[in-house]
């Protein structure tokens, strides 16, 4: 099964309601069948497909014709990025606040050499919206939120040179909380 297939199959069963399980329930198979059919791991059978086709109420060349499919996704991934609307004004809000404090703290308290590591909690809290959009540790800025705190205890506590530790921190991050993505999205 080609991974297109697996792809369409996910989205047919999501836009009818059906978790895994009901899915597995209503086909008389085990649910992990039904998720290495989605993870395009193994191949459903001719009456299942058969089976599938009658449950999404389309015909099997319609199950299995991805052309349709692949011109959907592309369309949609061009009209969408993913983030709704809320999202993304949170994303400019961010930015927008920094940017405010920073002019504020600027000009009345004269605090333009510290006050910039705001910007880089702009780019932080964004990427911590996306990392619980998405579901996934590994779209969080990492290695940019450990800069902000660095910086920010730096400049304010003045204690530069023990807290470099905290960088050795980065290049284990990615590997541990991939597998942990990966687990989380089978």
């Amino acid at each position: 099964m080609t991974i297109e297939i697996a792809n369409k199959l996910i989205k047919l069963r999501k836009d009818k309601g059906y978790s895994q399980e009901q899915l597995a329930d209503l086909l008389g198979v085990s649910r992990q069948a039904v998720s290495k059919w989605e993870r395009a791991e193994s191949s459903p059978d001719t009456d299942n497909l058969i089976a599938l086709a009658k449950l999404y109420e389309i015909s099997l060349d319609e199950l299995l014709d991805i052309k349709n499919y692949q011109v959907e996704v592309k369309e949609e991934k061009k009209n969408d990025d993913g983030f709704s609307k809320i999202e993304k004004a949170i994303s400019f809000g961010c930015v927008a606040l920094a940017l405010i404090i920073y002019l504020l703290l600027g000009v009345l308290l004269g605090m333009w050499g510290t006050m910039w590591v705001l910007f880089l909690y702009a780019v932080v809290v964004p990427s911590f919206i996306e990392a619980i959009h998405y579901k996934s540790f590994t779209k969080f800025n990492y290695p940019v939120f450990v800069a902000s705190i660095y910086l920010t205890l730096s400049l304010f506590l003045h204690i530069w040179h023990p807290l470099w530790i905290i960088f050795l921190t980065i290049p284990i991050y990615y590997p541990i909380f991939g597998k942990i993505d990966s687990r989380i999205h089978r």
